[in-house]
C-alpha cells in the first residue's frame, strides 16, 4: 500500500503540471518516476489523469508521455484498455512524429499484451477485462493497419509495416527446423503458444490475419518494384533522348561548319 505521503505527492505534482508551462515537462517525468518505478500501486488512482497530459496542446509534451504510456503498459497490460481513446486521438494527429511514436508504442506492446493474455496469473483479472484489453489491441493494431495501406506518407507507412512484420513473426509458427543453438527470438511470442481452445484469442483469426498482413506487406513491395521499374524506364528514356539530342546537336554543328567553309570561300 502507498503511503499517504506519495499520494499527496502525485496529488502536488499532477497538480503542478496542469498549471505551469515551464516546469510541466520535470514535473511529469517526477510523475511517472514516482507511479512507475517507486509506487506502482498508484497507478490504479492516477494513470488515467497522468496519460490526460496525451493531449496537451504542446507537442513536445505529447511525444514525452508516449513512452510513458508504452512503459507502463508494456509492464501492466491492463491499462492497455485506458490509453485506446488517447493513442487513437494521437493517431490522428497532424504531426506525423507523434502519428509515427505511437505507431512504435503499439508495436512494441504486441508481444507483452499477446503473452499477459495467455500467462496464469491474467486468470486473477476478471475475464471481461481481459477482453477489454483484447478489444484495446485489435482496435489499435486494426488501425494502423488501415493507415499502412491509405496513407500516403512514405515515412509513417514505413513505421506502420515494420508494426506489420512484428505482427506476422508473432501470429506465425517459428518453423520446424531442429538447431541446437538457442536465439532470443526463441523467447518470443509465436502463433504455437496460442491453445486452439483459449477462451479470447482465436488461433485461426490470427492465422487468418498474418495471411492478410503478408499480402498487405508483398502488394507494398510489389508496388516498390514497379516504380524502381518505371523510374529506370524513366531514365533509360531521358538518356536515349539525351543522346539523340547529343547526336542532332553533333549533325547541326558539322553542317554549320560545312556552311561555314563555304561562305569563307
Amino acid at each position: 500500500m502507498a503511503t499517504e505521503s506519495s499520494r499527496e505527492l502525485m496529488i502536488s505534482l499532477l497538480n503542478g503540471a496542469n498549471i505551469s508551462d515551464k516546469d510541466r515537462s520535470e514535473l511529469l517525468a517526477s510523475s511517472f518516476e514516482l507511479i512507475f518505478h517507486k509506487e506502482p500501486i498508484l497507478l490504479d488512482e492516477f494513470y488515467n489523469s497522468f496519460i490526460e497530459f496525451a493531449l496537451d496542446r504542446s507537442q513536445a509534451i505529447k511525444k514525452q508521455i508516449i513512452p510513458y504510456i508504452e512503459s507502463i503498459c508494456k509492464k501492466y497490460p491492463k491499462f492497455l484498455n485506458n490509453s485506446e481513446a488517447n493513442l487513437k486521438i494521437l493517431l490522428n494527429s497532424d504531426n506525423k512524429a507523434i502519428v509515427k511514436r505511437v505507431i512504435l508504442c503499439v508495436t512494441n506492446l504486441v508481444r507483452s499484451t499477446l503473452s499477459f493474455l495467455l500467462q496464469p496469473q491474467s486468470n486473477s483479472i476478471p475475464h471481461e477485462q481481459l477482453v477489454n484489453i483484447w478489444n484495446s489491441f485489435n482496435f489499435l493494431r486494426g488501425y494502423i493497419v488501415n493507415l499502412s495501406v491509405s496513407t500516403e506518407d512514405d515515412s509513417i507507412k514505413t513505421n506502420a509495416y515494420k508494426m506489420l512484420e512484428i505482427l506476422i513473426l508473432s501470429f506465425s509458427s517459428p518453423g520446424e527446423y531442429k538447431t541446437t543453438k538457442k536465439y532470443k527470438s526463441d523467447d518470443e511470442f509465436s502463433l504455437d503458444r496460442v491453445p486452439f481452445d483459449h477462451s479470447i484469442i482465436s488461433k485461426q483469426l490470427l492465422q487468418k490475419d498474418c495471411e492478410d498482413y503478408l499480402n498487405i506487406l508483398l502488394d507494398a513491395a510489389r508496388d516498390l518494384n514497379n516504380i524502381h521499374h518505371r523510374n529506370n524506364n524513366n531514365n533509360n528514356n531521358n538518356n536515349n533522348n539525351n543522346n539523340n539530342n547529343n547526336n542532332n546537336n553533333n549533325n547541326n554543328n558539322n553542317k554549320i561548319l560545312k556552311d561555314m567553309k563555304i561562305h569563307k570561300f
